[in-house]
């Protein structure tokens, strides 16, 4: 255990074993950093835990023993971790990764947690998330998270909680985010999820907020999610804030409700692709309260719509079927107001 109130702490690279546990807090006093060296490697320790009131820096590789219950946690406003590695993937026993920060710097690090979770959240729960390449200055962000991984192995990639209470920005107006693993984003009842412009190399986008989850684009009017074969889960009501294109061969399903924004003021289509191997399902009413301009299903191996679907705004919405896999079902749970239904005819069944 390293403790200083109110100094700096720096180390070289430090070796343990199985059973030991790195604790390291620098607080209460004017600087308040700590920079490690490598931690582990020849000699495994347990647990790792970094706490500072200012910073954090590491300038060496993070490895944690094969025992059961290893941990990585660093707290502080900001962490920069350059391009060193974090592995806790482990034989018999993988450990979770936890950055509790505002502000994390990297330059192509890598995280490898195996099947257990890394997770990056900020130290108050009401602060505004930005998830981005780089930080382009036109959100009123109190946490931006650069998202320049060199690769990140886990069983789940969180951003957010359960219990954070701010609303949490995926990609910005500098430019479409590609992002080569899976996400996951998660807030309260309290805060929205915005998504932008995304794309993934075939990883999977999970995106949770009781409050809902907004589709707008900063960039060019269209928000455009393509994960490849990912597959798309969204989960809270979703709002749609400019036109939608989304593309998730690994399937597309949406828990609740999908309004537009404004059908007094704005025309908002939805465009779904899950090609040929994967469903789309909507469990709520689309249009209810906010009717959309125009639906289009590209491709699908089936598709359900459980509630009502309303496509009428403007007078001339569109429901538009191109293709699904033949003997494969389009099925329309509930009521359909729309002003033109523009069915292909191939091999699919409406029911």
């Amino acid at each position: 255990t390293l403790t200083s109130a109110g100094g700096a702490i720096s180390t070289g690279a430090i070796t343990g074993t199985s059973t030991d546990d790195l604790i390291v807090t620098s607080s209460g006093g004017s600087t308040n950093t700590i920079s490690l060296g490598a931690i582990g490697g020849s000699g495994n320790v347990h647990n790792v835990s970094a706490t500072a009131g200012t910073s954090i820096t590491l300038t060496g590789n993070v490895t944690t023993a094969n025992a059961s219950g290893n941990t990585v946690s660093l707290t502080a406003p900001s962490i920069d971790i350059g391009s060193v590695s974090i592995d806790t993937n482990n034989t018999n026993h993988d450990g979770n990764i936890s950055f509790i920060v505002n502000t994390l710097s990297n330059s192509g690090h890598t995280i490898d947690a195996g099947t257990a979770t890394f997770q990056i959240t900020p130290n108050t729960a009401s602060h505004v998330i930005e998830f981005a390449a780089s930080n382009s200055g036109n959100i009123s962000e109190s946490a931006f998270y650069d998202s320049d991984f060199s690769s990140i192995t886990a069983g789940t990639f969180l951003i957010g909680s359960s219990s954070h209470t701010g609303n949490i920005f995926i990609a910005n107006d500098a430019g479409t985010l590609s992002f080569s693993s899976a996400l996951s984003v998660q807030n309260s009842s309290s805060g929205i999820i915005t998504i932008g412009d995304y794309t993934s190399s075939n990883d999977a986008l999970t995106l949770t907020s009781a409050a809902g989850v907004k589709f707008l684009d900063l960039i060019n009017g269209t928000s455009t999610v393509n994960l490849g074969s990912g597959a798309l889960t969204i989960t809270g009501a979703a709002t749609l804030a400019d036109n939608v294109n989304i593309t998730a061969t690994g399937g597309i399903s949406f828990s609740s409700t999908i309004n537009a924004d404004n059908a007094s003021s704005n025309d908002r289509t939805l465009t779904m692709t899950s090609g040929t191997g994967s469903t789309i399902a909507v469990a709520g009413n689309i249009g209810a309260s906010q009717a959309l301009s125009g639906l289009t299903i590209t491709q699908s191996n089936g598709t359900t719509f459980s509630g009502t679907v309303d496509v009428s705004d403007s007078n001339s919405g569109t429901i538009t079927i191109t293709d699904t896999e033949d003997g494969s079902d389009i099925t329309f749970a509930g009521a359909v107001t729309t002003d033109t239904l523009d069915l292909a005819q191939t091999g699919y069944d409406l029911i």
